[in-house]
């Protein structure tokens, strides 16, 4: 018959102490990995909650940024240039004013010409340039 022979457990050779410092590292690198997955995948997350967040604020803002901005395209900025254009003019004919006009950094040429501006009544005691 068969002799079956016992050999006892099945005994694993004894790894070398550089074998055990490569699966030490393995492990250690899988665990890094792991982590930096869970980490960047947690920081998309808040990244994705804080584009809705602010997307929601945006639009909650939009009607009034555009009643702002279209007050001051039709109301506030013309009538600013109109007034840069007149102290402008002031300082051409005076010229202790040109030292004021050159503190707030307002030179001949810095304000564009008048584009679609309504006609705009002039200051009283300025008169309005000749055509």
């Amino acid at each position: 018959m068969d002799d079956i022979q016992d050999k006892g457990p099945v005994l694993e050779p004894e790894k070398s102490d550089l074998e055990q410092q490569l699966d030490s590292l393995r492990h250690l690198v899988t665990s890094v990995l792991i982590l930096l997955l869970v980490v960047s995948g947690t920081f998309n997350i808040f990244l994705l909650r804080q584009y809705r967040s602010t997307a929601k604020d945006l639009d909650r803002f939009r009607p009034f940024a555009a009643n702002v901005i279209n007050g001051y395209s039709h109301n506030e900025g013309p009538a600013i240039e109109s007034f840069v254009r007149s102290a402008l003019e002031f300082g051409k004919t005076h010229k202790d004013y040109e030292q004021i006009l050159a503190k707030y950094g307002l030179k001949q040429g810095s304000v564009p010409p008048p584009q679609n501006m309504p006609a705009a009544t002039p200051a009283p005691g300025l008169t309005a340039p000749k055509k």
